[in-house]
């Protein structure tokens, strides 16, 4: 009974994860809570939560972390990356996307018109991308 119950709640594609996998996402974040598992082409892809905070991690399937991304209150957005955005709108919310060192920021900028885009910086605050919100 509890394993029908336990499939009723999981995703329709999260399926058994390898160890190495999940030995991977927690040796990076222990307290990791609520992991809900993706199975994409080449890698697996957890939701999950720290402090009450959204993660989602990259992992290959040879179990090493690609990326995470966690969102990020407007306060904790870097000054250089508000500054860089500034010109663009006003921030509606903001995610850091973390690879090996390297960080960027992906912000949704509400325009003056009430046109919402998406902006991807790095770190040192320069433009790398524009799409326009869905």
């Amino acid at each position: 009974m509890l394993d029908i119950l336990n499939n009723l709640f999981k995703p329709s594609n999260q399926k058994e994860i390898p160890e190495l996998i999940e030995d991977e996402l927690l040796a990076h974040f222990p307290e990791a809570l609520n992991i809900d598992w993706y199975s994409v082409t080449d890698m697996y892809e957890a939701i999950f939560y720290l402090s009450d905070i959204e993660h989602i991690a990259k992992i290959s399937l040879k179990g090493k972390l690609i990326e995470y991304k966690k969102n990020i209150k407007l306060d904790d957005i870097p000054i250089l990356i508000q500054k860089a955005s500034s010109i663009y709108g006003e921030i509606m919310s903001a995610i850091a996307i973390y690879s090996g060192k390297n960080i960027k920021y992906e912000l949704i900028l509400r325009s003056s018109d009430m046109i919402r885009h998406i902006f991807l910086f790095n770190q040192q605050g320069q433009l790398l991308n524009k799409t326009l919100a869905e």
